[in-house]
């Protein structure tokens, strides 16, 4: 993602300032750039959600382990 952003401010910067008060050129910076971190958004919320299944899946089997040394002991 931060590689995308630094191409969109380098592509920013590349504009002479009457391109940059055009509103074609502002709409589309501001629109690519919310896609981008929308998408790195849901990127983080899917790695997340992965690893809250992994986390519960560990103390799942904690609780197993727990309690065949109970039934062992």
């Amino acid at each position: 993602m931060v590689s995308n952003l630094n191409d969109k401010l380098l592509w920013w910067m590349s504009l002479n300032s009457t391109e940059k008060k055009n509103k074609t050129y502002i709409s589309r910076l501001v629109l690519e750039t919310e896609a981008l971190i929308i998408e790195e958004s849901k990127q983080w919320s899917a790695s997340s959600g992965s690893d809250n299944k992994k986390k519960d899946e560990e103390k799942g089997n904690d609780k197993i382990d727990d309690k065949m040394k109970d039934k062992n002991e």
